[in-house]
């Protein structure tokens, strides 16, 4: 009840593919595939992560152990956590803080190959950030300051970003 598709991703049956989820409440589960039934009746509904009361994923994906969650907490701080520190276990149970526990993840996304962040900000403005310049951080820290000024409003991963012989530039999100 409630629910939503977060994202949309093939099956990636590698052996050391795993799955990552991390909730609003900061809590992160790095979750075995091999029990995941891939055909039939018994396919929907399948649990990926335990929820606490009031919790919610905010980001999903599959990974190969190799790369950094990138986390930025309502607080107004940022960090990279190295994904190899959270242990495959099953999936459907509760996971390991992300996050310091006194605030709520804003944003989470995961990177292997360096991009851009965009941070936008209370008062319109908007600020490109490179995910190699997040500082890498222990597991349960809150990590390290991103508003300087002016309050953060909603932080976009830039996928693409093609610039013009004019002076144009094309952001896709």
């Amino acid at each position: 009840m409630g629910d939503e598709v977060l994202a949309v991703e093939n099956f990636d049956d590698s052996e050391l593919g795993t799955m990552i989820f991390i909730t609003r409440k900061g809590i992160c589960l790095n979750a075995e595939k091999d029990d995941i039934p891939c055909q039939g009746r018994a396919t929907g509904g399948v649990r990926g992560i335990l929820l606490n009361d009031g919790d919610s994923v905010v980001f999903a994906t599959q990974m190969n152990g190799a790369g950094e969650a990138i986390v930025a907490s309502d607080a107004g701080a940022i960090k990279r956590v190295i994904v190899s520190l959270f242990q495959p276990i099953a999936r459907g149970r509760k996971g390991m803080m992300i996050i310091d526990g006194k605030s709520e993840v804003a944003f989470a996304d995961y990177v292997i190959v360096p991009y851009k962040l965009a941070i936008v900000r209370a008062d319109n403005s908007v600020e490109e950030m490179d995910t190699e310049d997040i500082s890498i951080e222990p597991r349960p820290s809150k990590g390290k300051p991103l508003a300087r000024n002016t309050e953060v409003v909603k932080i976009i991963a830039l996928k693409y970003r093609s610039e013009y012989a004019d002076g144009n530039v094309q952001i896709k999100f």
